[in-house]
């Protein structure tokens, strides 16, 4: 199950610079239902008196222009949950795309 989270009071900075998601096995790139290949966005996610948030978004698609310390937008943002092969539950971050946060933009 996916579910949407309302962003409009996070503030994202990007922790690193985006790299491409690869096959563990294969080591090439890894890519959605579409066929666009999959990358990953590490993130900060900040909230007004909250504890800070580490995190890695998938995104479709290779997000352009982003560097490490540079704030970012993110639309589409769901948190999903699938359970590994060893039995452990894990939460995946996905995003519809990831891009610069321009003032006046």
């Amino acid at each position: 199950m996916a579910l949407p989270v309302d962003t409009s009071k996070v503030r994202f900075v990007a922790a690193e610079a985006p790299y491409p998601m690869l096959d563990r096995t294969t080591r090439m790139p890894r890519t959605n239902f579409d066929g666009q290949p999959l990358w990953f966005v590490p993130v900060v996610a900040m909230t007004e008196g909250q504890k800070a948030e580490v995190m890695s978004l998938k995104v479709p698609g290779e997000p352009k222009g982003i560097r490490a310390f540079m704030a970012v937008k993110v639309t589409g943002f769901v948190v999903g949950e699938y359970t590994a092969k060893d039995g452990k539950h894990y939460s995946s971050y996905e995003a519809d795309s990831v891009e610069p946060d321009l003032p006046g933009k």
